[in-house]
């Protein structure tokens, strides 16, 4: 998230020069990187333990982790649409918009479903049946 917003962040600069556009290319390119390499890596871990998905979810500290994806993936694409898009064209824009459909319906789905969760899972905590 943090290079994400950084690449963002250094492409929207008002005294924007050339060489402040490469950096924040680059650093997009980083964020790509770190969010794929990161996603394979927890897909990789939910996919050989998969009942380390229940754990998390109901662990109060580490459930709200997974808010993270939607977050980061935000970055990712708000960059293709900032810097791919010119590059390559409108059908680039297209993906992004799908990608951005996609990132809504997951945030959505933590915003809505994790603290409903979490609650539930408290509540077990204190009051065990």
């Amino acid at each position: 998230m943090g290079t994400g917003i950084t690449s963002v962040l250094l492409f929207s600069l008002p005294y924007n020069g050339i060489w402040i556009y490469w950096i924040s290319v680059a650093i997009f390119v980083l964020n790509v990187a770190l969010f794929v390499i990161g996603t394979a890596i927890t897909l990789l871990r939910y996919t050989l333990y998969p009942t380390v998905w229940s754990v998390t979810i109901r662990d109060p500290y580490q459930s709200m982790f997974l808010s993270c994806f939607p977050v980061g993936f935000a970055t990712v694409i708000n960059m293709i649409v900032l810097v791919c898009v010119p590059a390559w064209g409108h059908g680039v824009g297209i993906i992004a918009w799908g990608l951005w459909m996609v990132d809504a319906v997951i945030s959505t789905m933590a915003a809505l479903c994790l603290p409903f969760m979490l609650y539930v899972a408290i509540q077990l905590l204190l009051f065990p049946l």
